[in-house]
């Protein structure tokens, strides 16, 4: 054993309670600050509410009074759990905001370990234990783990085409998407018509679990942001209507003068101290999410003033850099929130796009959308993406294969083998 004595350097950054409670407060949307805000009334004697100039917390109140008896995602899956612990309770909250778009886990489980102050091991338990909730194949980490889950609780499959859909799923998916239905019975050494049967079979399944909400997603949202044209100028509104604010109430004032209990003042002083951070942590989100909306603005303005098919891609770091924050920060600060536009109520994750040349991925996907629901003929990957690159929008066939499985739309092959059906929208 060799031991010795060495001096060492090392740069570490520590978060204060403070920096904690204000990241936070960062990424929370206007409706769960409204609770906050409510919660620390009812139990700091400090503060009291008042309700903000032009209030609009009634209409708040109304809307909320208005919307179907609907579940949301979060009560959905926390009556399968009301024998958790309310430590995994807040974990599982914390996996599910990390979701992303088809309800696949997106997030670090080391980050979430980090905010709950307990090992890895819990998060990737509570992770696990997520993935045996309906709807099945929620939290999976792709698209295969999401459809073996929802086979493996399917009761109506026999065992051996179970084996055989496991197989196939977990070896040659790529091929079964891509519809080579004949070098997956060649190489994977199964009939023609099993794997026809489980084609079929998995056709029918969620390629988005989180779409099992879809019908709620819309029934209550209060914008964060608000995009509105005056005259010939834009305005940013950053909404603090719906939620109301702090002050030091008189009872506080009261207790303070005069007072010689020290142990009381020094809680007082803590409670003050506690409510003063809130504030500041409320009133710095509101400037970081002002500064974003205003580079959405000055990045997206075509949007703004043509409508969605001028969506530009648009990064977060270009932002992050713009407004001179972390990419995480802008992260937080958009994540679960809404923008209120002359087009619409967007998420405002909307604005970050990939997509190709000055093409947004929103824009790219629509137009596919559009030629495969309203195609005579089962359109190709490859044929889509000449049709797009003949109207000025060069996009590769695997780039238009991505998107179209992202939107959950069967290939060609797969379309024409089962006269795959839909909904023909007017775009």
């Amino acid at each position: 054993m060799n031991l010795s004595l060495r001096n060492e350097q090392k740069l570490l950054q520590r978060l204060s309670p403070a920096m904690f409670q204000s990241l936070n407060i960062l990424q929370m949307n206007v409706m769960d600050l409204r609770n906050l805000v409510i919660g620390e009334c009812g139990k700091n004697p400090a503060v009291e509410l008042v309700e903000p100039k032009n209030s609009s917390c009634a209409d708040y109140d109304a809307i909320l009074s208005n919307v179907k008896a609907e579940q949301s995602m979060e009560e959905y899956l926390l009556e399968q759990i009301l024998e958790w612990t309310d430590s995994s309770k807040s974990i599982l909250i914390s996996l599910l905001k990390n979701l992303d778009e088809r309800g696949f886990f997106a997030g670090s489980v080391d980050s979430i370990a980090t905010e709950h102050h307990v090992a890895p091991e819990v998060v990737s338990g509570v992770l696990n234990a997520l993935k045996t909730l309906k709807p099945y194949g929620i939290g999976a980490e792709n698209l295969a783990e999401a459809l073996l889950i929802q086979i493996n609780n399917i009761s109506s499959i026999g065992a051996v085409m179970r084996a055989k859909a496991e197989w196939i799923i977990s070896a040659h998916l790529d091929d079964l998407l891509r519809g080579s239905l004949k070098k997956i019975a060649k190489v994977a050494g199964v009939t023609m018509e099993d794997v026809k049967v489980i084609a079929k079979f998995v056709s029918r399944l969620r390629f988005a679990p989180l779409s099992f909400f879809a019908h709620d997603v819309a029934l209550a949202i209060i914008p964060d942001v608000k995009f509105f044209r005056r005259e010939d100028k834009w305005i940013i509104d950053v909404n603090d209507t719906y939620y109301p604010q702090l002050r030091f109430s008189g009872i506080y004032k009261d207790l303070l003068v005069g007072r010689s209990d020290q142990a009381t003042v020094k809680y007082l002083k803590n409670q003050a101290r506690s409510a003063r951070l809130l504030t500041n942590a409320i009133l710095k989100r509101k400037e970081t999410l002002h500064k974003i909306a205003q580079s959405i603005l000055a990045h997206q303005m075509q949007f703004f003033e043509y409508g969605p098919k001028w969506l530009k891609r648009l990064s977060m770091r270009e932002v992050a850099e713009n407004i001179s924050v972390n990419v995480s920060t802008v992260s937080r600060a958009i994540s679960g929130k809404y923008a209120e536009t002359p087009h619409g109520v967007l998420k405002l994750p909307t604005f970050f796009e990939s997509g190709v040349d000055d093409c947004s991925a929103t824009f790219i996907k629509s137009e596919m959308k559009k030629l495969i629901l309203n195609s005579s003929e089962q359109l190709s990957d490859q044929k889509i993406a000449e049709i797009l690159g003949e109207r000025g929008i060069n996009v590769s066939r695997r780039t238009i294969a991505k998107y179209r499985q992202k939107e959950n739309l069967p290939n060609s092959r797969i379309r024409k083998i089962y006269l795959y059906k839909t909904e023909r929208k007017a775009y």
